[in-house]
């Protein structure tokens, strides 16, 4: 979506300012509609309907180059976080929960529950 805005300034007359300003939001989301419906009602601006356009190849391969490395950096950033300590807790936690050795609270009721009896 995109909004031009014009104004008059120091009493110039035609002299018009414009520019875009490129909004994204779920149009799903009532308190974003309402919002925008509010900057529209100011009258400073006027919308203007544009289609998105599909990437070139080359953006949707810069784009998978991109989340390549940073999938790999990732990586690299996690195995230093998990400790090898840590990663004995996590293995000793999966092996837990596989053998029903856990606690499952389906409800907030039966989490406050929980709770309440420790």
């Amino acid at each position: 979506m995109h909004f031009l805005h014009k104004t008059s300034i120091n009493n110039i007359k035609n002299y018009t300012i414009m520019c875009t300003v490129t909004l994204q939001y779920d149009q799903r989301s009532a308190l974003a509609r309402r919002k925008i419906a509010a900057l529209m009602a100011t009258g400073l601006f006027t919308q203007i309907a544009t289609q998105p356009q599909a990437p070139s190849e080359e953006e949707v391969r810069e784009e998978r180059e991109l989340t390549k490395a940073f999938m790999e950096h990732s990586k690299k950033t996690m195995a230093e976080v998990i400790t090898p300590a840590l990663r004995r807790q996590i293995n000793r936690a999966r092996k837990e929960y596989a053998n029903g050795q856990t606690i499952t609270c389906r409800t907030p009721q039966e989490m406050q529950q929980f709770f309440d009896s420790l």
